[in-house]
């Protein structure tokens, strides 16, 4: 956000995988940042159980860090 404010940016494209998408959204409205979210291709080497594993453990990251009462 500060980047922006210098630069004189009003909005932004936020491009991020599918798993991580959730979290940087958080970000984006924390920081009151103009935004609008682009789901990237997995890499094409990345087995369906990792990419499972991801989208998981990030939404169970988020969900203890909620209980810490960090958002």
């Amino acid at each position: 956000s500060e980047i922006m404010k210098e630069k004189n940016f009003c909005d932004c494209i936020v491009v991020t995988n599918g798993w991580h998408i959730r979290k940087a959204r958080h970000y984006a409205r924390k920081f009151e940042l103009d935004h609008v979210m682009a789901k990237a291709k997995n890499p094409p080497n990345e087995s369906l159980f990792r990419t499972m594993w991801r989208y998981i453990s990030i939404n169970v990251h988020m969900f203890y860090m909620r209980l810490k009462g960090y958002h």
